[in-house]
């Protein structure tokens, strides 16, 4: 793979002499690599084919050129020899982007970290605000109705061998309990991020110096986006088990709301549902996903198939969402804070 690699950087990009390719792994999605250079480092992304259209990364280019120019430290696309945006290579699409230095977490180990992914989500939100070019990809975030009937059609479909009693009472379940908790279509309208998961932050010395792969920015509710964070970053325990943390809830939170411009409050009032919310619609794509086995990658370390990480994905999700169901109180204490 290293020596395809390096063929067609050399025969598509001109950054230098290459010295080491590294495979980054802990994405879910696109395949990343790590280019070092004796010009420096570069990231190299072969792109899920859902999100390699030209829109998106017309749109990659703008967002990141509009937080250069606001002074937040961000990728930056580099264009092939020939001037476009990627490289097309037996049906593959491949970006390259400068690197940030600093570390990722995988989860988030302290306080601290929470706090400071806390801040730099908010500093994320305030720098977009401004952001006026309309985003030409029609790449639609949270399309909860579509992911709900995908995985209805997905159990209807599905060998019978893959559906045990336990498994059609999840989906019941997740079908049941998404509707309720769906937002308002009436709240506030900003840039937000799509993907704020703690791996897709950088630290240096536990601080926060930037948020990466921004495929996804679209506009819509910052709900969305506190949603998925929290659902993330307050998650502890193995993948298949997670509990809710409300010390790491606290301290991300309180990074947010100290930093976080106008947020209104309608908008913290309704904090609580949507990471419910995002839990759900989460689980109910790792499951679909367990039956159609075709889209999230899969860590052949631990598991050994998708199916497997998939339904250790989605349960682990439900687990969550029952934890968070037991401390809605403590939930709603800790947004009540003064900020």
């Amino acid at each position: 793979m290293n020596k395809y690699i390096k063929q067609l950087i050399k025969d598509n990009y001109s950054i230098g002499e290459i010295s080491e390719i590294d495979r980054i792994s802990s994405g879910l999605i696109h395949e990343t690599h790590r280019i070092n250079t004796n010009k420096g480092s570069c990231i190299l992304q072969k792109l899920h084919p859902k999100l390699s259209s030209i829109e998106i990364l017309e749109d990659f280019e703008a967002v990141t050129e509009h937080l250069a120019k606001a002074g937040r430290n961000t990728p930056r696309l580099i264009r092939t020899k020939k001037g476009d945006l990627a490289t097309q290579d037996d049906n593959q699409c491949w970006r390259m982007q400068t690197a940030l230095d600093g570390e990722t977490f995988d989860n988030v180990p302290d306080d601290q970290i929470a706090s400071e992914a806390g801040k730099a989500l908010a500093q994320f939100h305030s720098a977009l605000e401004d952001f006026e070019k309309p985003f030409k990809s029609n790449f639609i975030l949270h399309e909860t109705q579509k992911e709900l009937d995908t995985l209805v059609k997905s159990f209807s479909g599905a060998p019978e061998a893959l559906l045990s009693d336990q498994m059609l009472l999840t989906k019941d379940l997740i079908v049941d309990s998404i509707p309720g908790r769906i937002l308002p279509h009436n709240l506030p309208v900003g840039v937000i991020h799509g993907d704020p998961k703690i791996s897709n932050i950088i630290f240096h010395e536990n601080h926060a110096q930037a948020m990466i792969d921004l495929d996804t920015c679209q506009r819509g509710s910052v709900l969305l986006d506190l949603g998925d964070a929290f659902r993330d970053w307050c998650a502890v325990g193995e993948e298949g088990d997670l509990v809710f943390s409300i010390g790491l809830f606290t301290s991300g939170w309180r990074g947010y709301r100290s930093h976080a411009k106008g947020l209104c409050t309608a908008e913290v009032g309704y904090v609580r549902q949507a990471i419910e919310f995002i839990t759900l619609e989460l689980s109910a794509r790792f499951l679909a996903d367990y039956i159609n086995d075709s889209y999230f990658s899969w860590d052949k370390s631990k598991y050994t198939c998708r199916r497997a990480h998939n339904l250790a994905r989605a349960q682990g999700q439900l687990s969550l969402f029952n934890d968070i169901q037991k401390k809605q109180q403590q939930i709603h204490a800790i947004l009540s804070l003064p900020v």
